[in-house]
């Protein structure tokens, strides 16, 4: 007996104040990096049928990007934390979930990024026409490493070994830059 997958509606709410460091309580544990929640994050919840199931929060994302086209000066947003609780993990929840918001900040007029170590949703950017790789995806992170390798860098230790995928969300209605 082959089982499909359930029909996932997700309801997102954006969640502003006290609210956002009340929620990121429940997901703070299941974060693999930090529990640490940066209080300027732009943070949205997923609800599928009235259960809280996932969380993400976003950050302004400073230094030069290239534009996407001659006069884009967009700001630009990444996302800095993503947490799908457990027990709907492998449903495709996470990446429903980080195109929705991705969608909030184009209509917004914000680019928007995201890196990711998670293989999965790594191979589900490579393959969307939703997503294009950035300049640093899948590249050794061994240069990124601003201090000594015993140092401690915003409360957790970088890992230099572990390939991410980086990419740029372009949007639903797939167009490509090349």
């Amino acid at each position: 007996m082959i089982l499909n997958k359930p029909t996932i509606h997700l309801d997102v709410y954006e969640i502003h104040g006290t609210d956002k460091l009340n929620v990121w309580k429940i997901f703070e544990k299941h974060h693999y990096l930090s529990a640490t929640l940066n209080t300027s994050a732009v943070c949205f919840v997923a609800v599928w049928e009235g259960v809280l199931v996932a969380f993400s929060a976003n950050l302004v994302m400073p230094g030069r990007i290239p534009p996407l086209y001659e006069g884009d000066c967009r700001k630009k947003y990444r996302e800095s934390r993503l947490v799908v609780l457990p027990d709907y993990q492998g449903l495709g929840i996470g990446t429903s979930f980080s195109e929705c918001v991705g969608e909030i900040f184009l209509r917004r007029n914000y680019r928007y990024f995201s890196r990711t170590a998670h293989l999965k949703m790594g191979v589900h950017r490579e393959e969307s026409t939703c997503w294009r790789a950035t300049s640093t995806n899948q590249v050794s992170r061994e240069k990124a490493q601003k201090c000594s390798k015993n140092e401690a860098w915003h409360n957790y230790k970088l890992d230099t070994k572990r390939i991410c995928f980086s990419h740029e969300y372009l949007g639903k209605n797939k167009w490509s830059i090349n």
